[in-house]
């Protein structure tokens, strides 16, 4: 009986460590989602800015 209580606890304790890992990996796909979304909105912001400028670009040189 004892050791069946051993093993029972044994098990649930890796399914809380794989639940933990599992957490971890969902966190870091959620971390990686909001940077992406981030960049695609500031590439469309430079974009919708860059967009509207009159005239000619200056190249470097004529600031």
């Amino acid at each position: 009986m004892a050791e069946v209580i051993l093993v029972e606890v044994t098990m649930a304790m890796a399914m809380a460590e794989v639940t933990t890992d599992m957490e971890d990996i969902v966190m870091a796909l959620a971390m990686e989602d909001i940077i992406s979304v981030a960049a695609i909105t500031a590439t469309a912001l430079v974009a919708g800015i860059t967009r509207h400028t009159d005239g000619r670009t200056p190249a470097s040189t004529e600031w």
